[in-house]
């Protein structure tokens, strides 16, 4: 089971929570997800985008539960979304069901993968100035 944690929760600065925090930031760092500039070098009428960390609780029901800490760009504030393709779409749980049944009926095998910060990891030529 998994808690989200909400920004008032005082368990979101625990040292096990701010150790994923400090985790996902070197991790951040380490890809070049952004530069450091001065405020008197950021560009006039910038594009500014605010983030915050979201903070969940894995294995609630274990005695030693796991904290992740993800950052999130807060996107929905970019003025200039109205002018960036954002209609990604996922896939369905009934479309999910249907592959895992066609698998089964056909003998197929069935892997999966989670790749760490995938997003950070694609190749992209867009520039955002974060604040």
């Amino acid at each position: 089971m998994t808690e989200v944690l909400h920004h008032t929760d005082p368990r979101i600065r625990t040292p096990e929570a701010e150790k994923e925090r400090a985790l996902e930031i070197e991790n951040l760092v380490y890809r070049g997800t952004w530069e450091m500039i001065l405020e008197n070098d950021v560009p006039k009428g910038a594009n500014m985008i605010t983030g915050s960390f979201f903070v969940t609780i894995k294995d609630l029901e274990i005695d030693n539960p796991i904290f992740k800490s993800r950052f999130v760009a807060h996107g929905n504030k970019d003025y200039e979304k109205d002018h960036l393709f954002h209609d990604s779409t996922t896939s369905h749980q009934s479309s999910m069901r249907l592959l895992v049944a066609m698998a089964a009926i056909m003998g197929f095998d069935i892997w999966t993968e989670d790749i760490s910060q995938a997003y950070l990891q694609s190749a992209s030529e867009l520039s955002v100035l974060e604040a």
